[in-house]
């Protein structure tokens, strides 16, 4: 659970750069090894995404004996409506 929590606000400010150039057929190796050859593993600018919160919620249940699908229903609409100048993950979910 740490190694999904860490690993996804790490790559929080690559995810969506590195989506559109791989839809485009582009492959920028020079930000690649920008990347892995940064000194710290967390910016100042990293955040949580869904991704973070969705495995707090199946660790909730898994903890706690929750249904999968309520727990993950719950905190998508908890967090969903969060206003931190952040993406709206949830924001096709629920519609």
């Amino acid at each position: 659970m740490y190694g999904s929590i860490i690993g996804d606000i790490a790559g929080s400010i690559y995810e969506y750069d590195e989506f559109n150039n791989s839809e485009k057929g582009i492959i920028n190796l020079e930000k690649r090894l920008e990347i892995l050859t940064k000194k710290d593993l967390i910016e100042e600018n990293c955040f949580f995404s869904d991704d973070t919160i969705l495995t707090i919620a199946i660790l909730d249940s898994i903890l706690n004996g929750f249904s999968y699908s309520d727990k993950l229903k719950e905190y998508g609409l908890k967090y969903g409506t969060e206003k931190l100048n952040k993406p709206n993950y949830f924001e096709y979910m629920f519609s």
